[in-house]
């Protein structure tokens, strides 16, 4: 049996707990509900269902679960619990699965927390099972965590499979705790947190069988979404900025679009966007002070660069120098990225908010990547400002 340093009143059974002919007090006081979930999880979770709609087990996580020790109990007693109670419960157990070993690797999405409620009347397990889950799950799936619903009512969730059929039937009403998987896509699809979710975690790594599923998910919802190799023309400091934080983009480059790209305007065209969703970023110099900032804007925007100096406490912004910026930020002319400029000040126009996503270059010349403009300023630490004072003139990025 497991328990909590932090806290000493959760605990965790093990199945090994039940085969003790003296088991430890918490286990011994729900023997019954605890050996009925394990029998029903080995009769009916690691089996064939003649309903299910596809081969295999009704879930094919559990059995190597068991088998490797990762198949965890716990039992929340009480008849008079309510919904706060159950959902404060469920919200230590998660604290401590993220926690607990192992944290990451191919067993990790073997590890399953089993929360039991023996005592909870009959009438209120829909109210109190399958609203918490309701209520919990954008929590969990933002830690890459799932919440499962389980009684015997059963829960109305149909299968994926097959719609007739109610896989989450159990004898013991229970909220169940997993890590997110790839092939988890089906539960979140409806939900765009979840699919951006989801898409920071599994970006690059989505089934063959559901890219396009999910691609077709993504495009509805306005969440960037390419494939790993598009990766490879992306300048490499900015990919591994855009990698190591899990940011989900689409690459765009202009070869790819359907017509020639001489501007800005041909390429908003070939994308359908309107212009102000394509970006410029200008690489500038503050003369009393000697340092560099990227400030990112629509392409036809205007740079107030007296006013923005002013907001910076600065007396001047100028354009630095082609020289300048090989040697500050390393990108060529027409290619600079705000995406992993170091230790140097991002300001982002405000306007670009108002978008779903927004093009910035890529780190190389005619390679955007598509972004959802509050992962840029997350990403940058950019200062959002007033940078623009109207339309201006087409460019490309500096």
């Amino acid at each position: 049996m497991l328990i909590w340093q932090k806290d000493p009143s959760l605990f965790l059974v093990e199945l090994k707990d039940l085969q003790q002919p003296d088991p430890p007090a918490p286990v011994a006081g729900h023997l019954e509900p605890l050996r009925r979930i394990v029998q029903w999880a080995q009769e009916y979770l690691c089996r064939p269902h003649p309903e299910l709609g596809r081969e295999g087990p009704v879930c094919p996580f559990v059995q190597a679960a068991m088998r490797k020790g990762l198949f965890l109990l716990a039992v929340c007693p009480g008849r008079a619990l309510d919904q706060e109670a159950v959902r404060d419960t469920l919200r230590r157990y998660r604290d401590w699965f993220l926690e607990l070993e192992p944290r990451e690797g191919n067993d990790a999405p073997f590890k399953t927390v089993l929360t039991l409620f023996p005592d909870l009347d009959e009438a209120d397990v829909p109210r109190l099972i399958e609203a918490t889950q309701q209520e919990l799950k954008a929590a969990y799936v933002e830690h890459g965590l799932m919440i499962g619903e389980f009684h015997a009512g059963p829960p109305v969730k149909a299968g994926l499979w097959n719609p007739d059929f109610r896989p989450l039937r159990s004898p013991v009403p229970m909220l169940v705790i997993r890590h997110m998987v790839p092939t988890d896509f089906a539960f979140l699809r409806d939900d765009k947190p979840f699919v951006r979710a989801y898409l920071q975690r599994f970006g690059d790594s989505v089934p063959a069988h559901l890219r396009e599923t999910v691609q077709q998910v993504a495009e509805r919802f306005g969440i960037p979404f390419g494939r790993p190799e598009d990766m490879e023309v992306v300048n490499s400091r900015v990919r591994a900025v855009l990698e190591s934080r899990r940011v989900p983009v689409r690459v765009r480059r202009h070869a790819d679009q359907p017509v020639p790209i001489r501007s800005p305007r041909d390429f908003a065209a070939a994308l359908g966007y309107d212009l102000d969703r394509i970006t410029k970023s200008l690489f500038v110099r503050c003369s009393c002070h000697g340092s560099y900032a990227v400030i990112v804007c629509p392409v036809n925007g205007r740079v107030d660069l007296p006013r923005l100096a002013r907001q910076r406490g600065c007396a001047r912004f100028e354009l630095a120098s082609l020289p300048e910026l090989a040697a500050m930020l390393g990108f060529s002319p027409g290619g600079v990225s705000p995406i992993g400029v170091e230790g140097m000040p991002v300001l982002i126009d405000e306007s670009l908010l108002d978008h779903p996503t927004v093009l910035v270059a890529a780190g190389e010349v005619a390679v955007e990547v598509e972004i959802e403009p509050a992962r840029l300023v997350e990403i940058t630490g950019a200062q959002v400002l007033a940078v623009t004072s109207g339309a201006g003139t087409e460019t490309t990025a500096v």
